[in-house]
């Protein structure tokens, strides 16, 4: 038959098709089937795009777990890479391409930043030794937990009223400030940050994760803001978040550095 596309060269196209695609499911396992929860000092790092397996090594999307770990985030789009630091660690992952660089300093990996669904990926367990941090993995649960070093353990006040008269005062006179601020009480240390008065919706502020240096301590806060354009709630608020440490097991610090970043949303 001359013009035409006999039974066989069908099959055989068809055939090739479905070998692709059989191979592109074996790289990138199904996030739905992994159902994969990733953990940062005890707190859920939440993604738009799922973590996933790629030559068996599972990668994250590289903006929302750099934001909780706390570290800057940067893009070369002339070498298409990205970049971040870390402990005076200066640190480049090009995309598509099994190697980074350190300090000026190229390497070869084992698995490359990689982009799925319009998210960048970069390596989990790579970046998280690269910056000290401690990986555990439940493959049961289905859960790693990503812990840092010098990490001081901290928990979420979330219901004020509970709390002591004398702190429930001090959280309402500051709350209404743009301001971070402690209060030591019955061997406890409250630390607030709070955005102050808003006309409207759509602000929020966490106090992510709190690290020790040397003796001293330093606070990550997390705030975000409405994007232009965004349609919020009119309505007046007081964005803040509300921790307590115990000071009888952690001790107390020589001084106390808080660090802001805007994350996007």
């Amino acid at each position: 038959m001359q013009g035409g596309v006999t039974p066989i060269k069908r099959f055989t196209v068809l055939f090739i098709v479905m070998v692709m695609l059989f191979s592109a499911s074996c790289v990138f396992a199904s996030e739905e089937d992994q159902g994969v929860r990733i953990f940062f000092d005890g707190e859920e790092v939440s993604f738009r795009v799922a973590p996933r397996f790629y030559n068996n090594r599972l990668v994250v999307p590289v903006r929302p777990f750099l934001e909780a770990l706390g570290a800057p985030i940067g893009w070369d789009h002339e070498r298409g890479a990205v970049s971040t630091a870390w402990e005076g660690e200066n640190i480049v992952l090009f995309i598509n391409q099994a190697m980074i660089e350190i300090n000026g300093e190229v390497m070869e990996v084992d698995t490359p930043t990689v982009v799925v669904a319009g998210a960048t990926m970069i390596p989990l367990r790579l970046v998280s030794e690269l910056f000290g941090l401690q990986v555990n993995w439940d493959g049961e649960a289905g859960v790693v937990e990503v812990e840092s070093k010098n990490s001081v353990p901290f928990q979420k006040v979330k219901e004020v009223y509970d709390l002591p008269a004398e702190v429930i005062q001090w959280v309402n006179i500051f709350k209404s400030e743009n301001v971070n601020a402690m209060l030591e009480f019955d061997s406890r240390l409250y630390i607030l940050s709070a955005l102050g008065w808003k006309s409207s919706g759509g602000y929020d502020v966490q106090i992510k994760r709190i690290t020790q240096e040397d003796t001293a301590w330093r606070v990550n806060v997390e705030m975000r803001e409405p994007l232009p354009g965004q349609a919020s709630i009119q309505v007046i608020s007081y964005p803040y978040d509300l921790v307590y440490l115990d000071l009888t097991a952690v001790g107390r610090p020589s001084a106390v550095v808080f660090r802001t970043i805007n994350a996007k949303r």
